[in-house]
């Protein structure tokens, strides 16, 4: 092999690894904005998991009765008054309990620590590609 030919392989070679750096980098990019969308949808789940903890503490100052508006779904609304300060709250597999406002606010509680243990371990992934991405 002549000095010419050994010089354009390496020089394929490098262009070829070079390809290949750039399109690991894109691929970790696209995984980081797909990460930052997950992100950004617990964030809000948290905000709302905290506002409902806040609307629910809100109801349940006094022991008397409250004129509300209750979401039916799909955003309509129906003016409505509490009789109690008991919540009927979905636990999970279709099953809903009565619960006091103490209950329902640990279950809130745990279900924002769970978004928020959640969204640690996904910063932690979008760090670590972080990383690697300034490592190449």
């Amino acid at each position: 092999m002549t000095e010419k030919n050994k010089h354009s392989d390496k020089e394929m070679e490098n262009q070829q690894k070079e390809q290949e750096k750039i399109m690991r980098m894109a691929m970790m990019e696209q995984e980081a904005r797909q990460i930052e969308q997950q992100l950004q949808i617990l964030d809000q789940q948290i905000i709302e998991m905290q506002l409902l903890k806040l609307h629910i503490e809100e109801l349940s100052k006094g022991n008397e009765k409250k004129e509300i508006l209750a979401n039916l779904g799909r955003n309509i609304f129906v003016e409505a008054e509490t009789k109690s300060n008991e919540f009927f709250v979905d636990v999970g597999a279709k099953t809903i309990l009565k619960k006091d406002i103490k209950e329902t606010l640990e279950i809130i509680e745990k279900d924002i620590h769970q978004l928020t243990s959640g969204r640690d371990s996904i910063m932690h992934e979008l760090e670590k590609i972080a990383n690697q991405i300034n490592g190449i």
